[in-house]
């Protein structure tokens, strides 16, 4: 038989003749290659550990120390655990030291990513502040060098805040020169108050940061290394310019008043110099301020003199006019205890009040001894009972909560109470937004009050 021949398979035993020669003929048995892989399987289900050591390098090929590291990976087996095809997902972190580098230990890898090593590849994100870079690894290979993770450029954070109120000012304009770009970078700031401007170098130097909105004070800093910001903003601090402040008082003229209204008197006189006087202290400009008196005693039985009302003084021109108006006020009437001071509220909170660009606000002032009447109950086919008013306490509370609130996020009305913790006192002071009383002093005369810290609060809150 020639060699070139096919194999024949004959039964064991046969003799055969060819070509004049005899040949005892065999049965050749296939190689049991089923067998030899199923001898092998074991070996693809041994799992074995290694090491894997990153380095984070700068754009430059400097070390990047304190850098956080992260490794995402999937290890594949055929069998563990009862499941055939094992997938266990890997999520782990490091910190690079002061030479950039960084070790896994013990990295769980199957024989089997050998045969399908395209499935398990590490992912590699470091991050630095606001820099990152990323790598893959295929972890059945062998490492013989610290992987490398360069990265990029981050990015240079900025916040701006009212050093007023200590909270993020939202829409505030920043414009920063770098020392590598030709013009200046501008952005406005988001609803906390940052703003991020990407691709800067971490050793770049910020000529200037500025940052400005209406009604604040411009604040600038000056030759700001980016990089010593790469874990934090830099904050920029604003200090609020007030267009305005339009304060009503409401003031009791009862009978009842008349041994504490000299020290109200007093009080109301002083009240706007006390306050622009402690806004200065809490870097707070006031730049128009104006005045407004409603006296108010009872519907039911004070006829026209029930509500009287002044126009708005100019502050500080018309200032004479006004300290005429509060040593003119005498008390008078009154009838029952109850007065009807939640119609003066309304009508000052119905006051023709500022508006237009910048920063405004609205402070109403009470003083009395007496709980009120409630609104819209007595007095009202009095001839001088104001028109356009709530008729309820919650329909009160929500004239007075509606647009309680500026354009900034702020808080634009203030109502300072000056009265007995009686009704409907301590119901304004439980629910309404942005009220001042000494609610902690029961039943205290409204002389005994702490007028300057009652101020103070407004100051450095307004």
């Amino acid at each position: 038989m020639a060699k070139s021949d096919k194999p024949r398979t004959y039964n064991t035993g046969f003799k055969v003749k060819e070509n004049q020669l005899q040949y005892d003929l065999r049965l050749r048995k296939p190689f049991p290659w089923a067998w030899l892989l199923l001898l092998l399987l074991p070996l693809l289900l041994i799992p074995f550990e290694r090491d894997i050591t990153v380095h984070t390098l700068g754009l430059e090929g400097e070390d990047v120390p304190g850098c956080s590291v992260e490794m995402k990976y999937t290890q594949y087996a055929l069998l563990k655990e009862g499941e055939f095809l094992y997938v266990k997902e890997h999520n782990v972190s490091a910190v690079t030291d002061s030479a950039a580098l960084a070790t896994f230990s013990g990295v769980r890898v199957s024989v089997f990513s050998w045969l399908f090593h395209h499935f398990e590849s590490a992912r590699f994100l470091a991050r630095k502040g606001r820099r990152t870079g990323e790598n893959s690894f295929p972890i059945h290979s062998r490492q013989t060098e610290p992987l490398p993770i360069v990265l990029e450029n981050g990015s240079f954070e900025v916040e701006v805040r009212s050093r007023s109120y200590d909270m993020p000012i939202r829409g505030a304009e920043v414009e920063v020169e770098l020392s590598d770009r030709p013009d200046r970078v501008r952005a406005v700031t988001d609803s906390s108050g940052r703003v991020l401007i990407p691709g800067v170098k971490p050793d770049v130097i910020a000529r200037s940061v500025t940052a400005s909105r209406e009604g604040y004070k411009p604040s600038e800093k000056e030759d700001v290394r980016v990089g010593d910001y790469d874990e934090r903003p830099l904050v920029l601090s604003l200090d609020i310019v007030l267009e305005s402040v339009d304060i009503v008082m409401c003031i009791d003229a009862t009978a009842s008043m008349d041994r504490p209204l000299s020290v109200v008197k007093k009080n109301a006189l002083t009240f706007h110099r006390e306050l622009q006087a402690r806004c200065g202290k809490y870097g707070k400009t006031i730049n128009g301020m104006r005045l407004k008196v409603i006296l108010f005693r009872d519907f039911a039985a004070d006829g026209k003199y029930a509500l009287q009302q002044s126009d708005f003084f100019e502050i500080p021109s018309m200032e004479t006019d006004f300290e005429s108006f509060i040593r003119g006020i005498a008390v008078s009437g009154g009838g029952d205890t109850p007065e009807n001071a939640l119609e003066a509220v309304a009508s000052a909170m119905n006051s023709k009040w500022r508006t237009g660009a910048g920063i405004r606000r609205q402070i109403v002032v009470v003083w009395t001894d007496a709980p009120a009447h409630p609104i819209g109950k007595v007095g009202l086919t009095n001839p001088v009972y104001p028109k356009g008013i709530p008729t309820s306490f919650e329909d009160l509370t929500s004239q007075w909560e509606s647009g309680a609130y500026g354009d900034d996020g702020s808080m634009k009305k203030r109502i300072v109470l000056f009265t007995p913790s009686s009704t409907p006192w301590d119901e304004i002071m439980s629910t309404w937004t942005g009220v001042y009383h000494e609610a902690e002093v029961k039943g205290v005369s409204i002389t005994s009050y702490d007028f300057e810290r009652i101020v103070d609060r407004i100051a450095q809150n307004i």
